[in-house]
């Protein structure tokens, strides 16, 4: 599944199935984040029928049961890193991911990587994945960061900056990063040719 209409058919296909996935809380904050999702693909030029199929997945998994995640993950042979195995909460990105192949079709590696890695980042990931770690921490329906910080962020010229800033604002709000993010936000750094603040 890779044409345009077949994007946008898999892409209301879950639409269609989230109410009955997850939480009216969480279906308020996948929309929020396919709105953020979207403008940010617009402002960047990156593909926004892709976008919007990653971001309508990314939680599609968010409120199942962390031991639930982690035996659907590891029936399924998905690769999980210890740090992943020891948080089963933080599994509903791999198994997402993973739903999106057996379940839907989905071969689009970039979509699928953004979904896979949509909480902590990957050194790899591509613009699609960039745009949807940035509008899930971005999407105003949530409390942090206050719009003067969300707007700050978003001032940002590229879309490196931007999720650098995003990196950064978790790093105050959290108090430390987990390893991919790191790895991340070095190789993002080095591409804007500044120096890492963290």
């Amino acid at each position: 599944m890779s044409t345009s209409s077949g994007i946008k058919s898999t892409a209301d296909r879950i639409e269609r199935l989230l109410p009955k996935r997850v939480k009216p809380s969480r279906l308020r904050h996948i929309h929020g984040v396919v709105t953020t999702a979207d403008e940010l693909a617009r402002r960047f030029h990156v593909d926004r029928d892709r976008v919007r199929l990653a971001a309508l997945a990314h939680d599609m998994d968010r409120d199942v049961d962390g031991d639930e995640l982690l035996r659907y993950c590891v029936d399924r042979e998905v690769h999980l890193s210890e740090y992943e195995r020891s948080m089963p909460k933080m599994l509903h990105g791999p198994a997402a991911s993973r739903r999106l192949t057996d379940d839907f079709g989905v071969s689009d590696g970039a979509v699928i990587q953004a979904v896979r890695h949509h909480t902590l980042g990957t050194e790899a990931l591509g613009e699609i994945g960039l745009v949807l770690f940035a509008a899930d921490y971005l999407e105003p329906g949530r409390s942090v960061p206050d719009m003067d910080e969300r707007r700050r962020i978003l001032s940002g010229d590229s879309l490196g900056e931007i999720v650098c800033r995003v990196i950064e604002s978790a790093l105050r709000r959290y108090g430390r990063l987990a390893e991919p993010t790191r790895r991340l936000y070095a190789r993002l750094t080095k591409e804007l040719g500044r120096e890492p603040t963290v």
